[in-house]
């Protein structure tokens, strides 16, 4: 799903009332979560390439694959019924949504990629990470 699509989604369910600027950077912002929430907390593969946050725009492919796309619509509801419309009610269930399908998606990545592996010294009281991320 490109971030144009779901942007087109959420405007055939919500009403187009809001700049897609805004929707742009709002969906911007959670590919950003997602990728310092769940995706760097994993080995990646080597093929890996971070996003250049800087070239995000309406072409950009999103992260979370299909199955769990509804995230992003959830997502654009609960910023546009907390911020625009003011509908506690839309919001509370856009919210709801969300965090039950941000979990979900996280529990899937955790089952099917492996973490990076975290060491610490309890004589310094340091933290580290091992792995391709922290080399």
């Amino acid at each position: 799903m490109t971030a144009q699509m779901a942007i087109d989604l959420f405007d055939r369910m919500n009403g187009n009332t809001l700049d897609v600027e805004s929707k742009l950077f709002w969906l911007k912002q959670l590919e950003m979560q997602i990728t310092e929430e769940v995706i760097s907390k994993h080995v990646l593969p080597e093929d890996y390439e971070d996003p250049d946050w800087d070239e995000f725009d309406l072409d950009s492919e999103l992260i979370i694959p299909d199955q769990y796309s509804n995230i992003y619509i959830s997502y654009l509801g609960s910023k546009y019924h907390m911020m625009v419309s003011a509908d506690t009610k839309r919001y509370n269930m856009a919210v709801t949504d969300f965090n039950n399908t941000y979990i979900t998606y996280q529990q899937y990545y955790n089952r099917n990629n492996v973490p990076v592996r975290r060491e610490v010294d309890y004589t310094r009281g340091a933290d580290t990470a091992t792995g391709p991320l922290n080399q």
